[in-house]
């Protein structure tokens, strides 16, 4: 178990950072890159945010990492910036966080969330998670393209209530539920 949470903590860092190292002038990716199975941007830029403490990756809070990357919007404080799936997948679950850890749909105190199912890759089935959206553009069981809009960036906590300074919240899941 220790191995498989190592190997997915290492899988998340390696992918957070080629998914933040796609630049803001690249185009969005092809149907041919999609296929090839390239990731992409879930922004249109490519802003790692540290707008509050304990945002880093892996970052203690309150006995539990904080495991994801957050993205800062292009104007700060605004919601609305675009959020695209990072690669093909079909939608698994869309909805809001109810603040508790077992949340059957989305965890936490996420807010408006997507999780998007990419399939296996290596060997290993993954997972994207985009979270504390101001708005879900997607529905469960929706095919997805690398680059397609899933929503729009906000700062939703539980409930779904703007609580949160604008940012988004990007996970990278292997073989969970």
């Amino acid at each position: 178990m220790a191995t498989k949470t190592r190997r997915a903590a290492g899988l998340t860092i390696a992918l957070a950072a080629a998914v933040s190292l796609v630049g803001i002038a690249s185009a969005q990716p092809t149907a041919a890159d999609a296929a090839s199975g390239q990731f992409s941007s879930p922004l249109d830029t490519n802003v790692i945010g540290n707008h509050l403490p304990g945002q880093d990756f892996l970052a203690d809070r309150n006995g539990h990492p904080h495991n994801g990357t957050d993205y800062s919007p292009s104007q700060l404080g605004v919601a609305g910036d675009p959020v695209y799936s990072i690669a093909d997948g079909t939608v698994l679950r869309t909805g809001t966080g109810n603040g508790n850890a077992d949340s059957a749909t989305i965890p936490f105190t996420s807010g408006h969330g997507v999780v998007v199912d990419h399939g296996v890759v290596d060997g290993d089935r993954l997972y994207s998670y985009y979270g504390h959206l101001h708005s879900i553009g997607v529905s469960q069981g929706q095919s997805v393209q690398a680059g397609q809009q899933v929503g729009t960036m906000g700062g939703t906590g539980a409930g779904g209530a703007e609580v949160f300074a604008v940012h988004l919240h990007l996970s990278i899941f292997v073989n969970t539920d």
